[in-house]
């Protein structure tokens, strides 16, 4: 018999919702599954719609997810039966359950081609190849596509050499292009996305799109901060708080907002190089706790600290000398991007002769069996047409873990990654939306703080991946920036007997739970890696929710840093390792000690 479950009324609006999109958003073990499940079974057992579940594209994360979602609705299902044997709906449905689409979005994708394949031009034999396969193809392809960059002797390409190499070793140059090659795999249109990114530096005004998302992102920090201000304006005011900064405090405030106010890039840049902070009142005040005044004095360093890195990071120059520093830095990333972007087409056609296929080439090849893009518009194929007529519908479990490649088929976007310095190791973004009943981190009390901390620890453990074998070896409160993280160390051991160590931060901020997950295969966390993904964590902006740029509205929450605000993610690496290895160096002539590191350079090219 099956045991009736009592549904909260969100849990059943979800459930029972039809003919439109929905997104489910919850914590962790709220019974999202279940729901889906449920959903699943109302639909092809409600009489009204006569929904086969063969008619159904059930999207889970892993083999083993897909597997126990099978189950789940065979065993509702059965039970169903038992109590209605002559149910000739269920036997149906349970019949039909075997060739149900309920699968990874590989395996789905897998499908298409395999019915498809003639409509991208693949040789019907194609292969899937294994990660070793894949990466000596790529390593291969870069050496050659490198040689023939330094055959050619291209001022340009070796200003890039002398950037991003390491004196003779231009490792990291081959990590970054690496880098800048898989980020753009996750992108729908792989040759636009290339095209799109070396526009970036071409418009030398306060409309060029990174200049204004970097404007949005500091003005964003300045709201924070503004807010910031009132509750320290408020806690002067209260009996034991230190009446006599109110107006230090006040002064400040009246900055941040004229700050706020500002009109366009220049004229930001210009408050923030002459805003200067009133010295805080030495008046004594006996009434005032010790241990309040040396929080707000805290908090208000903070922000003065963020001024000045400010002053050093971005307005260092006045707009004039932070234009011809974005056409200097423009020309290395655009040949950046053009040797990425060979890189990435030569790939594509050396695994296109040999017939195989990886992963990520699935995606990419089922879009285009699905969707064209004509003047800029996305245009469904007449396959994309037949299969919606035979699908009723699609449900996808774990969505936040999708890719724009994945979001192009579904049409929502939702997923952010950066890069760390080193290919050894990832760092990952990832926003989603929280619960109504998560309040932002940095309003709880301690006591509040701790209490939500222990359920997340208790989450966390509860977590076992398939496959892995997982340890916490660490767990605390971090505060950065005056914002609470939850830190936990973990290391798993997968079935390849292969170490991982992970690394996590998490909070949550305006409604949206933002997690920084640091991952190291075979080498334990350094020091290095923790700054690196403390650099990201100190430089984040939580901005207002946008829309999607696709057509369904489901929303996303773009994540800026001060120094990249909004300059596409995949560049991310190559900005950072440009500010800090480049640095000042004039861009207009050769130093004679660079200008003999790029004959010795041509000299070694040359003799190999």
């Amino acid at each position: 018999m099956r045991m009736e479950r009592k549904w909260t009324p969100a849990q059943k609006s979800a459930i029972d919702t039809r003919d439109c999109n929905v997104l489910v958003s919850a914590a962790a073990g709220s019974g999202k599954t279940a729901v889906l499940v449920e959903r699943i079974i109302s639909m092809i057992t409600d009489p009204d719609k006569n929904i086969d579940i063969d008619r159904l594209v059930v999207v889970t994360f892993t083999k083993a997810a897909a597997a126990q979602m099978k189950d789940k609705i065979r065993k509702a299902l059965d039970s169903m039966l038992d109590e209605n044997p002559g149910d000739t709906n269920l036997l149906r449905q349970i019949t039909l359950l075997n060739n149900a689409q309920i699968t990874t979005i590989d395996s789905f994708c897998l499908w298409i081609i395999r019915n498809h394949f003639p409509e991208v031009n693949l040789d019907p034999g194609f292969r899937i190849m294994d990660e070793g396969e894949k990466k000596l193809i790529e390593n291969d392809v870069l050496e050659d596509v490198l040689e023939e960059f330094y055959a050619e002797a291209d001022e340009e390409f070796f200003n890039l050499v002398d950037a991003f190499g390491m004196g003779r070793d231009d490792s990291g140059l081959v990590s970054i292009i690496d880098k800048i090659y898989r980020f753009s795999r996750s992108n729908p249109w792989i040759d636009e996305w290339f095209d799109e990114c070396m526009l970036v530096y071409d418009d030398e005004t306060y409309d060029n799109p990174a200049i204004k998302e970097l404007y949005d992102s500091i003005k964003n920090a300045l709201l924070d901060y503004r807010d910031k201000y009132n509750r320290l304006v408020d806690i002067c005011s209260e009996p034991a708080g230190p009446t006599a900064y109110t107006g230090a405090l006040q002064s400040d405030l009246l900055g941040i907002n004229e700050m706020i106010n500002s009109q366009d890039f220049g004229e930001l840049g210009r408050m923030i190089r002459i805003f200067s902070f009133e010295a805080l009142s030495r008046k004594k005040d006996a009434g005032a706790d010790p241990d309040i005044k040396e929080y707000v004095k805290g908090q208000r360093k903070l922000f003065k600290d963020y001024i000045g890195r400010l002053n050093d990071k971005i307005f260092l120059k006045d707009d004039e000398g932070i234009f011809a520093d974005m056409q200097g830095a423009g020309i290395q990333i655009r040949t950046l991007l053009k040797v990425a972007k060979v890189y990435a087409k030569r790939v594509s056609e050396v695994k296109r002769e040999k017939g195989i296929i990886d992963f990520n080439d699935m995606e990419h090849l089922a879009l285009s069996i699905l969707v064209k893009k004509e003047d800029g518009k996305l245009v469904y194929t007449e396959t994309a047409d037949k299969l919606a007529n035979r699908f009723e519908e699609i449900l996808i479990d774990e969505y936040q873990d999708s890719n724009e490649v994945q979001n192009s088929m579904k049409a929502s976007n939702i997923y952010l990654e950066a890069f760390s310095k080193d290919i050894s190791y990832e760092i990952a973004v990832v926003g989603m939306k929280a619960g109504s009943s998560l309040s932002n981190l940095d309003e709880l009390d301690e006591n509040q703080l701790s209490g939500m901390f222990l359920q997340y620890i208790d989450s966390e453990n509860a977590k076992q991946e398939d496959g892995l074998t997982e340890t916490m070896t660490g767990k605390a409160i971090d505060i950065i920036n005056d914002r609470p993280y939850f830190r936990t160390e973990v290391t798993s051991v997968s079935d390849e007997k292969q170490t991982i160590y992970t690394r996590k931060y998490y909070t949550v901020a305006r409604g949206y739970i933002y997690m920084y997950s640091l991952q190291s295969k075979d080498n334990e966390i350094t020091d290095e890696m923790i700054n690196d993904i403390r650099y990201i964590i100190n430089s984040a902006q939580y901005t207002d929710v946008k829309k999607s740029i696709f057509e369904n509205g489901v929303f996303t929450e773009t994540l800026s840093t001060i120094l990249t605000a909004a300059i596409p993610i995949a560049i991310l690496a190559a900005i950072y390792l440009l500010i800090t290895r480049v640095g000042r160096k004039s861009r207009a002539k050769l130093s004679s000690e660079e200008a003999e590191l790029r004959a010795r350079y041509r000299q070694e090219h040359n003799k190999k």
